[in-house]
């Protein structure tokens, strides 16, 4: 009796227990402040991103993506 005890009630209380412990815990509500700022902070990097890729990147040959790539596409249009 003790053997079964050992060897499968106590690791199966464990187990339990540690599902409980691995629970996901609840997470804080956004603020209209968090929303405007998140969106702020996303447009600007946004707008970084088009800079970029309309020529914003300094290069020798003065290529910028969008004259091979129109319309952020990821084909080529002379193939």
């Amino acid at each position: 009796m003790k053997r079964l005890l050992s060897n499968t009630v106590v690791p199966g209380a464990l187990f339990a227990l540690s599902l409980g412990l691995a629970a996901p815990a609840p997470a804080d509500e956004f603020t209209e402040q968090d929303l405007k700022r998140w969106q702020q902070e996303y447009l600007s990097v946004v707008k970084e991103g088009e800079r970029l890729f309309h020529g914003g990147l300094p290069s020798r040959n003065s290529v910028s993506c969008d004259q091979c790539h129109p319309n952020a596409a990821n084909t080529h249009p002379e193939t």
